[in-house]
């Protein structure tokens, strides 16, 4: 399974443990279809939330 998730683009979380994507709105419905979990989850972040310094 991780050999497919790296090749649709997901990387590995450490520190968190999750293997992740960041992708457009657009894509969701076709990613979480592909993922064919009952419930995934998805969190919805905006560039702001990871890389500005007053959200850590």
């Amino acid at each position: 399974m991780k050999d497919a998730l790296r090749q649709r683009g997901y990387r590995w979380q450490v520190s968190e443990r999750v293997w992740q994507k960041i992708l457009d709105a657009s894509q969701q419905q076709d990613e979480i279809a592909w993922l064919s979990a009952p419930n995934p989850d998805v969190i919805k972040i905006k560039a702001t939330d990871t890389f500005s310094v007053r959200a850590q």
